[in-house]
């Protein structure tokens, strides 16, 4: 199985070089999509590719796209490389450890699998004080906030 992963990405903290490591190790192609971040930041990613360049490509889009759009531009990538699955992900989001493996066995094993739209994790809001939330809340000037993080409950939509 080749699983490959989305990043978009906006002008991202420095936090969000680390959350890659993480994210890194769980897939075997790991594509980043940039829509229009400072000069620095793109800089950061170039030798961030530089370094990991076995499983890490970067698009940098020279104006934005929408997010639409961009994940468009991902999934055809992903296609490209091989990938039979693929997981989407924001600059703010970090996966718990094994949730790709956890999220792949899940869908594996169900028994009407043919039919499993998606399968998604449940999100865990940190700034509600770790409430597991079903849906996300809205945060000030952005719509939503939350981070994928340990899995305890799954949602599978089906056909």
């Amino acid at each position: 199985m080749n699983i490959g992963a989305i990043i978009v990405t906006y002008n991202p903290s420095p936090q969000f070089f680390a959350n890659l490591n993480g994210l890194k190790t769980q897939f075997d192609q790991l594509i980043i999509i940039d829509n229009v971040s400072n000069p620095e930041i793109r800089d950061l990613f170039r030798q961030f590719v530089q370094e990991n360049k076995d499983n890490i490509e970067i698009i940098s889009n020279e104006i934005n796209l929408g997010i639409a759009t961009v994940l468009n531009q991902g999934f055809a990538w992903l296609l490209e490389q091989g990938c039979d699955s693929a997981f989407a992900f924001d600059q703010d989001s970090r996966p718990a450890p094994g949730m790709i493996g956890t999220i792949l066995n899940t869908f594996n094993l169900h028994p009407n699998r043919e039919k499993i739209v998606i399968v998604a994790p449940m999100i865990e809001d940190t700034v509600a004080a770790g409430i597991n939330a079903r849906y996300l809340r809205p945060r000030g000037r952005f719509p939503l906030s939350a981070l994928i993080a340990p899995i305890k409950c799954w949602r599978i939509f089906l056909l």
